[in-house]
C-alpha cells in the first residue's frame, strides 16, 4: 500500500503508453516524455491504450516498483489455479457490477463459484466477467471449473440464483448432482410480487 506522506506527488501521463514495458521502461519514459526524475518522492501513473488498465511506477527508497502488472500475474494464476473436489456445496450466481464509463455506467455480471467446505467456511472457487448472463457464457464458466480439476465429486448439491442461463448449462457439465433454488433469491422474487398493503 502507497501511504500519503508529507511532500508526496502524484503525476498522470496523459497520453497511453506501451504496457509491454515495465519498471524500468516506464522510469526511461518519465525522464525522456515527462522530464521528470523517477527516482523522486512522485508515483508516476500510465494508462493503456485502451484505457482499461493502469500501471503505477514509483521510487520507495530501495527500488522501482511497479504495481499493475505484479497484480495482473496474481490474478491470473488465481484463474488457472488447479482445483479440487472438497467441497460439500457449491454456490453459484450471477452478480451484476456497474463500471462508470466517460458514456455512462457500463453494467456486466460478474460469475461466480463459492464452496462450501466440510468445516463449514466458504470460499470463493473463481469468479469470470462475462457479457451476460447465457447459457453459453455460464457453460465456458462451467466448464473451465471442470477442466481445472472441480469434477463435482463429493457434492452434496449446488445452490443457484434461478437464472435461465445457468439452470440450463447446469447439465451439460454437473449432471445428477441435485440443483437447490437459493432461498434469499426465492423469498426476494416472491416479496416482488407481493403488494405492500397485504
Amino acid at each position: 500500500m502507497i501511504a500519503p506522506s508529507p511532500g508526496l506527488r502524484v503525476m498522470v501521463a496523459l497520453d497511453p503508453v506501451d504496457f509491454r514495458k515495465g519498471a524500468a521502461g516506464l522510469a526511461a519514459l518519465v525522464q525522456t516524455a515527462l522530464g521528470e526524475d523517477a527516482f523522486s518522492r512522485t508515483i508516476y501513473v500510465f494508462r493503456a491504450r485502451r484505457a482499461d488498465r493502469l500501471k503505477l511506477v514509483f521510487w520507495d527508497g530501495t527500488g522501482l516498483c511497479l504495481f499493475a502488472k505484479t497484480l495482473d500475474a496474481a490474478v491470473a494464476a488465481f484463474h488457472r489455479r488447479p482445483l479440487q473436489n472438497r467441497y460439500q456445496a457449491l454456490m453459484l450466481d450471477g452478480v451484476v457490477l456497474a463500471r462508470k464509463t466517460g458514456a455512462g455506467a457500463l453494467r456486466r455480471p460478474v460469475l461466480v463459484a463459492l464452496g462450501l467446505r466440510p468445516d463449514g467456511k466458504k470460499e470463493i472457487i473463481d469468479f469470470r466477467l462475462a457479457a451476460s448472463e447465457s447459457a453459453a457464457e455460464w457453460e465456458k464458466f462451467l466448464t473451465d471449473l471442470y477442466r481445472r480439476g472441480l469434477t463435482g465429486e463429493g457434492l452434496d448439491m449446488i445452490c443457484v440464483d434461478g437464472g435461465c442461463g445457468l439452470l440450463a448449462a447446469l447439465p451439460s457439465v454437473f449432471q445428477g448432482i441435485p440443483v437447490q433454488r437459493c432461498w434469499a433469491h426465492k423469498i426476494r422474487n416472491v416479496l416482488n410480487k407481493v403488494r405492500k398493503a397485504d
